[in-house]
């Protein structure tokens, strides 16, 4: 559910703050993006079934959320691999010349991978060191999504693992040069808990406060949206 937390952040910002917001996405289209924002605003999963609403109603959405005088600028990268300095000179362009405050960034592995070097962890450690200073001399806010290392054992992270900054794919500077890491949680083979999402803080350089629920977020299929709620009990086979 990255890409739908993804959206979830875009509509908020674009419907409750005055920033201009911008989103490159590297597995799926702008189309798809753009459909999945305005359906959370209509209430209609329209980027899973575009049927769901006519085209009167995507029109009022996107009046709604203001579109036309405060666009949200979306890239669509569709799964290509991005040399670092060329991310680096599109989120600057994003920033400068479109005045973008707010951009997420989804994903860094893609990303990474446009590096020419055999060594995962460097490339990270020069794409997070570069956008680390990027954030510093624009002032923008960064949301950056990353994966997570395959889990030993038979318990995956779908089935309720719990996830810890060591599980984080790739470097350790993806942890420490972020202020904020948040991890989503879910459990989808548990039958009460199977759309819930629990948001865990595991690092937080402003007050510290780590290791701890940040809130818990209820996914609708019909709408597309996620609620904030209190889930209920986790079923004692799926504990």
């Amino acid at each position: 559910g990255k890409s739908t937390l993804c959206r979830s952040i875009a509509h908020w910002l674009q419907k409750e703050t005055g920033d201009t917001v911008g989103g490159l996405f590297i597995e799926e289209s702008k189309e798809r993006t753009a459909a999945g924002i305005i359906g959370m605003e209509i209430g209609r999963n329209i980027a899973v079934d575009p049927s769901l609403s006519s085209a009167e109603e995507v029109q009022a959405g996107a009046k709604a959320l203001r579109l036309t005088e405060k666009p949200i600028y979306l890239f669509d990268l569709s799964f290509e691999s991005l040399a670092v300095d060329d991310l680096i000179s599109q989120l600057r362009y994003m920033a400068k010349v479109l005045g973008c405050k707010r951009i997420v960034l989804d994903h860094l592995s893609f990303i990474a991978g446009g590096i020419e070097t055999g060594d995962e962890r460097k490339q990270i450690d020069i794409a997070m060191t570069k956008l680390r200073g990027l954030v510093a001399t624009t002032g923008i806010t960064l949301f950056l999504v990353v994966h997570l290392k395959r889990p030993e054992g038979n318990k995956g992270y779908d089935e309720g693992l719990k996830v810890s900054t060591n599980f984080i794919r790739g470097s350790q500077a993806i942890e420490q040069l972020s202020d904020i890491v948040l991890a989503g949680q879910r459990n989808k083979r548990s039958p009460t808990r199977r759309n819930w999402l629990e948001m865990v803080s595991l690092k937080n350089r402003f007050n510290g406060q780590d290791g701890m629920t940040m809130c818990w977020l209820q996914y609708e299929p019909h709408t597309g949206r996620l609620v904030e709620g209190i889930p209920p009990p986790e079923d004692d086979d799926f504990a």
